[in-house]
């Protein structure tokens, strides 16, 4: 039996966009491995493949590292992400492992400026250099990392990291009555959504900003925080106001899109945005920064709204036109539903297994 050695440094991430891969694999007849530093079930195997400045926790971390891939021997290595690709990517080369995949969610020194921005344009380079294969998941990432390599940059079937279930889910009653009494929820009220993590690179500082400035006062207007708790959320907010609602990580988040009227994706980079397919999938209008890996999904004015970085009014005045004329809203959820199909999961899965079985 072939095995193949997923790297991601997430297990709950991994959870979302890996798993349906290893599921596909295992169905095909290979053994699929998760190798995560954070796992999240009782099958993953912890394993600490991150860069450091540290050179002992370096050092020990390699050795860890060379003796898992010994032990396991996996005729194929797939790591995930830019940064936590680095390490297993270069350690597998040396143990000659024949194909080692180097699956990019994202080209991240596009948000950053500087010093920062030229280390991780190299790790990038790095990335591709160690790597057999490169897949990435939009149009806009092939550009840039094409840019960075003579080698081939693969795409699997329309892009994406594991494609997306077309089906909305139903929820029980009870799920709907305990949501809609946890945010105090009154007809005429407008549900607007934010998912990721708080730092500037997602764009969570100018959502503070945005919140602040248009909705801090309007209690009509009800604030979901995915992936934020309210400790981390009191370190951005002057004030956490009774239409602030944080809601830390979820595992199931998709009744949270089905019940929000607006998305608001303030990220400063992007590889292909899940939120905003989720978005559409659930007849949630998405507003988002006009950058690479959003753009080529989200077309301004027809499906969503694009907008300029430091035009932040916008946000506020694009919800209140949406709000005004439902014949713009309906046209705009309307054309997202028809976005979404170009990414089936189904059909992913089957250009992924055809893209696995020719390289290994």
């Amino acid at each position: 039996m072939k095995k193949i050695i997923h790297f991601h440094p997430n297990g709950k991430y991994a959870g979302i966009f890996i798993l349906p891969l290893q599921k596909q694999e295992k169905k095909i007849g290979y053994s699929s491995i998760l190798a995560t530093e954070k796992p999240s079930q009782q099958n993953h195997h912890k394993i600490n493949f991150s860069l450091t400045i540290n050179p002992l926790i370096l050092f020990l971390n390699l050795i860890h590292l060379i003796y898992f891939i010994c032990k396991k021997k996996p005729n194929l290595i797939v790591a995930h992400n830019t940064v936590s690709s680095c390490i297993p990517l270069i350690v597998s080369r040396l143990l000659r492992i024949k194909r080692v995949i180097y699956f990019n969610h994202g080209v991240p020194y596009v948000a950053y400026s500087g010093f920062l921005r030229q280390i991780l344009i190299f790790i990038e380079k790095i990335n591709c250099f160690f790597a057999t294969e490169i897949i990435t998941v939009s149009k806009d990432m092939k550009i840039l990392l094409e840019a960075l390599t003579t080698k081939s940059v693969d795409i699997i079937y329309n892009g994406s990291a594991c494609g997306l279930v077309l089906k909305k889910k139903k929820y029980k009653k009870s799920f709907k009555e305990n949501f809609i009494k946890h945010i105090n929820y009154k007809i005429g009220d407008t549900i607007i959504l934010y998912v990721g993590r708080p730092n500037r690179r997602k764009g969570f500082v100018d959502l503070v900003n945005i919140w602040e400035q248009y909705f801090v006062d309007k209690l009509n207007f009800k604030l979901l925080l995915l992936g934020i708790d309210k400790s981390t959320a009191e370190l951005f907010f002057k004030k956490i106001n009774k239409n602030i609602f944080p809601m830390s990580f979820m595992d199931d988040a998709e009744l949270y899109f089905q019940y929000s009227d607006f998305l608001l994706l303030t990220s400063h980079h992007e590889g292909l945005s899940y939120t905003a397919l989720e978005a559409f999938r659930s007849n949630t209008i998405v507003l988002s920064n006009n950058i690479m890996g959003v753009r080529e999904i989200v077309k301004d004015g027809v499906n969503g709204f694009l907008i300029d970085k430091k035009d932040l009014s916008q946000y506020y005045e694009k919800i209140v036109k949406c709000q005004k004329n439902k014949r713009l809203k309906n046209s705009l959820l309307k054309a997202g539903s028809k976005t979404i199909i170009k990414y089936d999961r189904k059909v992913f899965l089957e250009k992924y297994e055809s893209f696995i079985k020719k390289v290994s």
